[in-house]
């Protein structure tokens, strides 16, 4: 696999009041992270994994976290073999460590979240801020090699 070395910055606006609302932009954010990841060489099981995971946290973020803008950084280290997702919110609450299911009757379509991101990401955590917080999540890659990164393509950061 071959991969442009990189970072991509990018905030998503979540200002809707209705939570349903908040997290329309999830179709276009995982097309998004989906065409930047592959331009950077990511393809296959590992693109799937690192879209579903950054999409978890984009969607929590805008649920839970009242902040009507996202920064969202992508980076891309080949000599690491690593992809690393961290978004920003204004919410000082942290996510517990360690995830755990919520009883109930099953029916609940939210509250797994975190289970996912905890089962594909390699490592994922949260960093208090001084204006909220940062939740992140790395992925190992196959290996990799570095292509020269084209500073006006989707890889190049903004």
């Amino acid at each position: 696999m071959t991969a442009l070395a990189g970072l991509h910055r990018f905030t998503l606006a979540a200002t809707a009041a209705d939570p349903a609302e908040r997290t329309a932009w999830g179709a276009p954010a995982r097309a998004a992270l989906r065409t930047i990841a592959t331009a950077w060489g990511i393809t296959g099981e590992v693109l799937d994994d690192l879209v579903a995971v950054a999409s978890e946290l984009l969607a929590n973020a805008a649920l839970h976290s009242g902040s009507a803008n996202l920064p969202v950084r992508l980076l891309l280290d080949p000599a690491e073999g690593r992809f690393r997702i961290e978004v920003d919110d204004q919410a000082r609450v942290l996510p517990p460590p360690r995830p755990t299911t919520r009883r109930g009757d099953g029916q609940a379509v939210t509250g797994r979240g975190l289970l996912m991101v905890e089962m594909l990401a390699d490592r994922w955590g949260a960093t208090a801020t001084g204006s909220g917080k940062t939740v992140w999540a790395e992925l190992a890659l196959p290996v990799l090699t570095v292509r020269n990164a084209d500073p006006s393509g989707p890889g190049a950061a903004q």
